[in-house]
């Protein structure tokens, strides 16, 4: 067992054997699944379906972008005619007629949609990207509230250990005339209070490892044991570089420029698509013995229609696009600024378990137990005591917990990998 933690000697080993318990079935369970920070990272990229569907969004901005690189929006029209023409020199005969056209477009279409499609495309990865990163930090915060919840099951067998012990000592107590029967019904008392905290914490550490799973694209009820252990204080980016590296990396913040990017380009197509699209045409007939070729042009006459509503509509969109951007860029900000808060102060709160609070929390049971035994305490004074040292030791394991979880907040703040260690993040 990690001395860190000072869950007592030689509970380490019972770890494996109690998640296995807590997880067994009617046939014997099968051998636990190893799983580590990292690995957990690894597959929630290659399996996590969430992540899996945004990704897939980029093949349809793929395919947007290839229909907007065709060379010509619309295909060429051919048209045939014929028909009888009758004549009272010339008798009956047949006209024949094929003609070709062809629209084009003149103010620079093409361009922009593919201008427009490309932004679009670019937005769509950095989203992909942006919901990896959420991910990425549901899976190291969930790793660490089941490792948490394993610790927190140790400390509770452990508790439900010496509250047996309690009990026995008060039965032997009993027996030799120096006890009373009240000292035995409360360390049952005890003893039932420590069983109903043990089971709440399996429980919990099931209820971890099954959102841990989800998030790995694995079944609902893995058999995994977690390796690793919660991490300790770091020195982290000072404020501004954190703030810069957030503002720099962050995917959603990108996806967001990249959005106005696109909106920038759609009033630009929404104005060059006012411009009337052009139609070239040739034919040619034949009359009797008569063959006849023409060309044509055909214009549009923008009276009327001149694309006003879509270049409104575009104009607002940019407007809107461009406010969503600006207000993302301070949330980022305030986020990341938050987080840095967040993990100092998880800091501050681990420093106060320093060494000798932590070794006197361990000599308190042993001399409690020691006392109690030789008379010189009552029963009362030892189930107070047990408990204060209890609530210790879980306000240090929570105050860990804290920390693991507010270092994880902060990674992702600033678009770190949930591996890299925060003094190496110069």
């Amino acid at each position: 067992m990690s001395v860190s933690f000072r869950l007592g000697r030689g509970l380490g080993a019972l770890i494996p054997m109690l998640l296995m318990s807590s997880l067994a079935m009617a046939d014997p369970p099968p051998p636990a699944r190893s799983l580590t920070l990292s690995r957990a990272l690894s597959l929630a990229h290659e399996n996590n379906q969430v992540a899996e569907a945004a990704r897939m969004r980029i093949g349809e901005a793929q395919g947007v972008l290839t229909t907007a690189s065709v060379l010509l929006v619309r295909n060429p029209r051919l048209s045939f005619e014929t028909g009888p023409r009758s004549s009272n020199t010339a008798g009956t005969s047949l006209d024949l007629g094929i003609r070709l056209q062809q629209r084009f477009e003149i103010a620079g279409q093409r361009s922009r949609r593919r201008a427009l499609a490309r932004a679009q495309l670019a937005a769509t990865r950095a989203s992909a990207e942006d919901v990896q990163r959420v991910i990425d930090l549901a899976v190291a915060q969930t790793f660490y509230s089941a490792l948490t919840s394993q610790r927190r099951l140790t400390l509770f067998e452990e508790s439900e250990h010496l509250a047996t012990q309690l009990r026995d000592i008060a039965g032997r107590r009993v027996n030799a005339g120096e006890g009373v029967p009240l000292e035995i019904a409360t360390a049952r008392i005890r003893l039932a209070e420590a069983q109903r905290r043990r089971i709440m914490a399996r429980v919990a550490g099931q209820t971890a490892l099954v959102r841990l799973a989800t998030l790995l694209g694995m079944p609902a009820s893995p058999e995994l044991a977690l390796q690793g252990d919660l991490p300790g204080a770091e020195n982290v980016l000072s404020g501004q570089a954190l703030l810069a590296r957030a503002v720099e990396g962050r995917p959603d913040l990108a996806a967001a420029t990249r959005r106005v990017d696109a909106a920038r380009e759609a009033v630009r197509l929404a104005n060059s698509e006012a411009w009337p699209d052009v139609t070239i045409g040739v034919s040619l007939r034949r009359e009797g013995d008569e063959e006849i070729a023409l060309a044509g042009l055909r214009v549009p006459i923008p009276f009327f229609q001149r694309n006003q509503g879509e270049r409104q509509r575009s104009r607002a969109a940019l407007q809107r696009r461009q406010a969503e951007a600006t207000a993302l860029r301070l949330q980022v900000e305030s986020e990341a600024s938050q987080a840095l808060l967040a993990y100092e102060q998880a800091r501050l709160a681990v420093d106060l378990y320093d060494a000798e609070v932590l070794r006197a929390q361990d000599e308190s049971v042993s001399l409690l137990e020691t006392a109690f035994a030789a008379g010189e305490i009552g029963i009362a004074d030892v189930i107070v005591m047990q408990r204060e040292v209890l609530v210790g030791r879980q306000g240090y394991l929570a105050a860990r917990q804290a920390l693991a979880l507010a270092r994880a907040a902060l990674l992702a703040a600033a678009h770190l990998s949930q591996t890299q260690a925060l003094s190496g993040a110069q």
